[in-house]
């Protein structure tokens, strides 16, 4: 929830770039297509979405936390970043005090630009994603 104005912006300010975003709802206990609608429609997330039953993607792309977030090239289905959307939490409930840094932005505008990196990683702060089954 706390991450959801920057995800706004994020879509907003690069759609006009061709990039698209698609949000995944990775818990099989919350995950309710009600309970999503409400929430996207409550945090103006227009957005396409989806649940991932089985948590197919969450497994095969690593992810743990959420809000996590994966940005793949989708010419070459490389992944070029994995982790947060900014660095205003340092740990769980806890906002760092000095300048937050826009990580995703960065990384997007730098994939655009020609000036990315190979792979970027770095670990999210937020909640465990349960997992189902093993």
């Amino acid at each position: 929830m706390a991450m959801t104005r920057e995800i706004r912006f994020l879509a907003d300010t690069f759609e006009k770039k061709n990039v698209t975003f698609q949000l995944i709802f990775p818990n099989y206990q919350a995950s309710k297509p009600a309970t999503i609608k409400s929430f996207t429609q409550k945090y103006g997330l227009e957005l396409p979405w989806s649940i991932d039953e089985g948590q197919i993607m969450t497994r095969s792309y690593h992810v743990t936390i959420t809000p996590q977030v994966i940005v793949i090239d989708q010419e070459s289905q490389r992944i070029i970043y994995s982790g947060m959307i900014t660095d205003e939490y340092v740990a769980l409930g806890k906002r760092k005090r000095t300048k937050v840094n826009h990580i995703l932005y960065s990384v997007i505008n730098d994939f655009l630009t020609g000036e990315a990196d190979d792979f970027v990683h770095n670990q999210p702060v937020g909640c465990f994603i349960i997992r189902s089954g093993t």
